[in-house]
């Protein structure tokens, strides 16, 4: 499953990271900050590889760190499209929702 907006990108650079993690925090507490702290992480230290190789390691952290599970499921939605923070924060997420429902890094 390609993750493309969990890659780094060029919008990347305008995104509040921290602002981010307060969102998250305040929405699904502290149990999703360490997989979040890790996926920032992985953000910086893959800025100079090749776009293939960021994929395949941003695909491989994620799944990892999150289940894939129906939307039924995880939200109670026959169909939800989960934001990337939603998909950190639940910890699990229907992998079409997670992709489609961002662009760039994405914001909850």
């Amino acid at each position: 499953m390609a993750l493309a907006f969990f890659a780094v990108g060029a919008g990347l650079a305008s995104v509040d990271l921290e602002r981010m993690r307060g969102q998250l925090q305040k929405r699904f507490g502290t149990r999703p900050l360490p997989v979040f702290d890790n996926w920032r992480g992985l953000l910086g230290a893959s800025g100079a590889l090749p776009e293939r190789r960021k994929l395949d390691q941003v695909n491989g952290f994620f799944n990892r760190n999150v289940r894939f599970q129906d939307d039924i499921v995880v939200w109670q939605l026959a169909d939800y499209w989960a934001t990337p923070l939603e998909f950190i924060g639940q910890g699990a997420a229907f992998g079409r929702g997670a992709i489609g429902g961002a662009h760039g890094a994405g914001l909850l």
